[in-house]
Formats: C-alpha cells, structure tokens, sequence
C-alpha cells in the first residue's frame, strides 16, 4: 500500500525531530548538567549555599569544589560565623588514594598579638581545591560574588543566628547600615541583602588569585582597615601564614574507619571519645567530660557543611567567625568582618566522616555547630547510626543530651526543644556511595534552618 503525502511529511517531521534530539548539545564540563544520573550531594546549614554546591556537583565538581563553592557563598549569605576574616577545619576523605587528611586553617594570632587574628579562610580553600579540586577555583567563587552584588533575600538561617547581635551590629557603620534597617531593626526574612564592598573584594580575589590577599593589594588593604580597628596585623603575618594538612584520628564501627580531627583543635579530641562512649552506651570519661568543660559556651560563631561526589569522596568542614560577626567591626572597603584572636584549642568544632577502606568510598559525613552541644550532639547522631542501626532520619529526630559535666547536671533539650543541642549537618550511605547510591540519605537538623542538595539530572 503507497504512502500518502500526509503520512510522507509526518515521516519526515518525526525525522527531523529524532535528529534534532539526536545533535541537542549537552552541558559541558563545569556546566550545571553536565553529570548524568546521581551526583552526590551537600548538607549545609545555609541553604543558598546547599543549592551552590548541588550545582557545583551537577557541573561534575568533586567534594572539595562543592564545599570551596558552599564556602564562598556562605562568606555572603552566612556572615555571622563564615568570612574571609575568620578561619575553620576540614576532615577530607579521598576515594581515590583511600586516605583521610585533617586540614586546619583556623585563624590565629599575629606576631606582635592584638585582638584581630589573621585570617586562614583563603588559604584553606585554596589548598583543599588544590589537592582535590577539578573545577577552576574562580568559577567557585561566582556565586557568593553574585549574591553580594545583585542582592540575595535572606535567609531564615541568617534571621535567626543574628537574632541576639543587634547592638553588636549597630556598633559597626558598614554592618549597621548592610544587615539593620533604618529604625536599628535587624533584616528579616525575605529581606535584600547587598553587599557592595564584599563583591568588589571577591572580584578581585577572583581575577588576581589568593596571592594578592596574602601579600598584594587586597593585604595591604586588609592591614591597614584592621589596623585601624585596633589590630596588630601586619603584612608579613599575611605572607607567612600557612594552611596545614595534618593525619586524623581513627577508629573502627563495624568495617568502617571513622575519622576524627587531628588535633589542634582539642575538640577533634573530645568529640572522639564522646563517641564511642555513647557507641558503648556507656558513660563518658572524665577526661571527655574535662575537655567538654573547656570549651567555650554559647554558639561559638561557628558554621558547618558536609559533601560527598559520585566518586565517593567526601569532606565535612566547620568555619568560624570564634563570636558572632567576629569583633563586630569590618573591613569597610572590603566588607571583610574581622575575627578576634582566640585560642584555637578551645575551639568546638565537631566532624566526622567514615569510609569503607576496603570498597574505598565514603559512607557518613556529619558536622555540627552550636557550642560545646555540638560535639555531644553529633557524638549522639554517630553512635546511632554507626553502631545501633537507626535511619538517618531517625538518629536526627531523637532528644539530645549534653553529659553531665563536673559539678553540674546533665541537660537534654527536652521534646519542645525550646533549648536545642547542637545543629548537625549529616548524610549517610548505608551501603556505601558508589556501591549503593540510592542508599544515601541527606538531612539537614530540624534544630536549624540548613538544606540537604541532592538532585539527579
């Protein structure tokens, strides 16, 4: 039977179509996209900095550029515990070689002391990308960049962390005028946030490279703004800091190796024995409880991220400001908060992460924030899941408790939780993450107002 003319063009339309779907250009490398299928994913407690490293993992990043990515837009969104003026650690787990690294960047005091630390942010970032990077360090920077130029609303997140600094935000006339309306009122959510001064400071970062912070023009701004602010750093204390790369401290949970930080700081310590005290169910020693005791309360100024890519590589990271906004005082060419110089021991940063050496892929990464309660509360999170079989989700939902540390009692937060314990940012691979993708689970602590990424595309 012929084929009529009708059906000879519908023939040929669908042709046309086929190949047109056939020669359809597909995302390039570094492009959202560009990764079929699962990515990986991110937990952070800032979410526009989520949706940053989820579109980092879509354009085929590893765990470290999600995380320098999360970074770099929570230094916008997130500047009540994460800026170019303050510090951190990371726990890095890399499939590939199979090791674990601590990485500390944690501010610290100038040669001649002051109250303003030199900043270690930068030059942490950096050397994690440099290591285990695939994407170009400037791409990552973009979206923090944007944000503070155009303007982002802000989020819940930052809302509720700036809740009690309003007389510390009022003290500085760039962080009065950037984050309190006009009556004194802090922003609420939804709110623009622009940032002029940081976005001139990122740009430039981003064009002339990490150097011209740590010793070029961006520097000599930077001393001579912290300077004035009462501080003592100097350009040689640029120059000669260092990032450093440090082993970690492990243990075993059934067959995975689970990594702890090296110290400094001591928490890395204190969080490791909290754990597998709470894996036993037993008490803490009293040493965990000293070292609990040592830490310094309140929030602490700390923000944490966790990411794990497709090839099972994962990193969990904390920052810190050491207070809310630093000193409150900023360096207003730059909008660079400034942080105070404190003891770097001291300091509650609590992460983990936990691989299969022998699969070689990574299977929990968890970090919590919130002063001392953190350590107890991601200490809690780890022992459920890693020894006593609850769901992510479940080990989330559960009541915590802070031990009872010398001459006090112990404090749950209580089924209202009117008084939360800690935020933890976590994700757990029950089956590991190349072996068993859909296993991974991704939670952000309900405690908080974080984001859990993960997208397939």
């Amino acid at each position: 039977m012929p084929i009529g003319r009708r059906q000879c063009a519908l023939l040929l339309a669908i042709g046309l179509l086929l190949a047109a779907c056939d020669t359809a250009k597909k995302p390039d490398f570094g492009q959202i996209g560009a990764v079929p299928g699962f990515i990986g994913g991110a937990v952070v407690e800032e979410p526009h900095a989520a949706l940053a490293a989820r579109d980092t993992l879509s354009a085929g990043g590893t765990a470290a550029d999600a995380m320098v990515a999360a970074f770099f837009t929570m230094v916008a969104t997130y500047p009540v515990a994460v800026g170019l003026g303050g510090g951190g650690a990371c726990i890095h787990y890399d499939a590939i070689t199979n090791t674990a690294e601590t990485l500390d960047f944690l501010a610290v005091a100038p040669g001649e002391g002051g109250t303003v630390a030199v900043p270690g942010t930068i030059r942490g970032m950096a050397l994690l990308h440099s290591r285990f990077g695939r994407l170009r360090f400037g791409q990552l920077m973009r979206t923090g960049e944007t944000l503070a130029r155009f303007g982002h609303p802000i989020s819940r997140a930052l809302v509720r962390r700036s809740a009690s600094s309003q007389q510390r935000l009022a003290g500085d006339p760039l962080l009065r005028k950037t984050f309190l309306h006009a009556d004194g009122s802090n922003l609420q959510e939804g709110d623009q946030l622009v940032q002029f001064e940081l976005a001139s400071a990122l740009t430039r970062l981003r064009t002339k490279g990490i150097a011209d912070f740590y010793g070029g023009e961006l520097g000599h701004r930077f001393v001579e703004e912290a300077q004035a602010a009462g501080g003592k750093v100097t350009l040689e204390d640029l120059r000669a800091y260092r990032a450093v790369w440090r082993g970690v401290q492990k243990s075993a949970a059934d067959n995975l190796s689970v990594y702890h930080l090296q110290p400094p700081p001591a928490a890395g310590s204190v969080l490791r024995e909290l754990s597998l005290t709470a894996r036993r169910k037993a008490a803490p020693s009293p040493e965990s409880l000293e070292g609990l005791a040592a830490m310094r309360s309140g929030d602490a100024g700390v923000a944490t991220a966790v990411t794990v890519d497709r090839r099972g590589s994962a990193a969990a990271c904390a920052f810190t400001m050491h207070t809310a906004y630093g000193l409150g005082r900023v360096a207003p060419t730059m909008g660079v908060p400034l942080a105070p110089v404190e003891q770097a021991g001291a300091m509650p940063l609590a992460l983990v992460v936990a691989a299969n050496e022998n699969l070689q892929q990574a299977f929990f990464a968890g970090a919590a924030s919130g002063g001392p309660g953190a350590l107890a509360a991601l200490a809690q999170v780890d022992a459920d899941i890693l020894a006593h079989g609850l769901t992510l989700e479940e080990a989330m939902a559960r009541p915590r408790q802070v031990p009872a540390l010398p001459g006090e009692t112990a404090r749950d937060e209580g089924a209202d939780r009117q008084s939360p314990i800690g935020r933890v940012q976590a994700l757990w691979c029950s089956l590991g993450v190349k072996r068993a993708p859909k296993t991974c689970r991704f939670v952000s602590d309900s405690r908080g107002f974080g984001l859990a990424a993960s997208q397939v595309f």
